[in-house]
């Protein structure tokens, strides 16, 4: 099943993936840089971002946001039911693996690509959202000079419950894909719903003000 192609279709409208703007009194941190600078370790007038996205930039593989040994878990996690990672990609590699979890949620940060897991091929660019049934072999590869991924799995659940994912049998996870588009769409239309309830409840309250 081959997703279809998104060349054509505008600009990404995301959280940018940038350096902060830091001085070396008073380096902040968002909450998941917090989480991450436990594992990393930066200088002092240098912000958790700059010292993920330094090492992000120079590796080509995953990183892995591992922070078990606080979590006090035998198996690496994030947070006690998820495993997190960076995935990054250079123009002309490929990137294949096999997570032992049920499901793969990935979001593109940046660059565009495609990804093959079993029959699947997904087409995806900056700003898309898929996920993909686990236990298989999966393979990216970037068609823009380099890209990003955000992926996410319940590893640490099979690891805690000692399972594996069902690889023989029919998986009650498909791969799905969400583009970019679609969610500024539904995002849209989800506000005009909420700013039409509203009215429709100030128009109600006024009604029976003018009834009074």
């Amino acid at each position: 099943m081959r997703m279809p192609n998104h060349d054509s279709r505008q600009g990404c409208r995301v959280i940018p993936f940038v350096r902060p703007v830091t001085n070396e009194d008073n380096v902040v941190t968002s909450s998941i840089a917090a989480v991450i600078a436990v594992t990393i370790l930066h200088h002092e007038g240098e912000s958790p971002e700059e010292r993920l996205l330094e090492i992000i930039e120079a590796s080509g593989e995953a990183e892995v946001l591992d922070i078990s040994d606080v979590l006090s878990t035998p198996y690496p996690a994030t947070i006690p039911s998820i495993l997190a990672r960076y995935i990054r990609l250079k123009k002309g590699d490929d990137i294949s693996h096999n997570f032992i979890a049920s499901g793969e949620i990935y979001y593109v940060l940046e660059g565009r690509g495609t990804t093959l897991n079993d029959e699947d091929v997904i087409e995806w660019s900056c700003g898309d959202v898929f996920c993909l049934p686990g236990g298989k072999k999966t393979k990216h590869r970037t068609l823009s000079e380099n890209s990003i991924l955000f992926c996410v799995t319940n590893e640490p659940i099979l690891s805690f419950e000692k399972l594996v994912p069902n690889v023989n049998g029919t998986n009650s996870i498909k791969s799905t894909h969400w583009t970019n588009d679609k969610i500024q769409l539904r995002a849209l239309s989800f506000w005009f719903l909420v700013k039409t309830h509203i009215l429709f409840f100030f128009v109600c309250l006024f009604g029976q003000f003018i009834k009074k």
